[in-house]
């Protein structure tokens, strides 16, 4: 499996913070801890998406978790807003009535809240 340098990047630093977790005495800030929560959050949707085949964010999707994530963690919304942003780099996209990110694909479908929108209303 490949990943990206970012992606990489990000795994290690994840596997320094739970080494120092679980084997010393580790201490953040609470904005650290949801930067690093939300970038793996983010890696962990999309690695099930892209290389397992399970879309985990459709579960949290048919309720009002997907929208609390996004809402109440910005972290997570920053940092999967960029991810998701970068696969569809060359693709027309629209922004979203509902959460306002450039997202919404030729389907009418917005890959980060899920919103589904008439695109020819748009």
């Amino acid at each position: 499996m490949t990943f990206s340098a970012s992606d990489e990047s990000n795994l290690r630093s994840l596997r320094m913070t739970r080494n120092a977790i679980e084997h010393h005495e580790w201490k953040t800030t609470e904005k650290e801890a949801k930067v690093i929560i939300g970038s793996a959050l983010s890696f962990a949707f999309s690695f099930a998406n892209e290389h397992l085949k399970v879309d985990l964010a459709e579960a949290f999707k048919k309720n009002d978790t997907w929208l609390q994530l996004l809402s109440e963690l910005w972290e997570f919304a920053q940092a999967h807003t960029e991810r998701l942003e970068a696969k569809l780099r060359g693709v027309p996209t629209l922004d979203c009535n509902q959460c306002g990110a450039s997202l919404v694909t030729l389907d009418g479908t917005c890959e980060l809240c899920g919103h589904w929108q008439d695109i020819d209303d748009t």
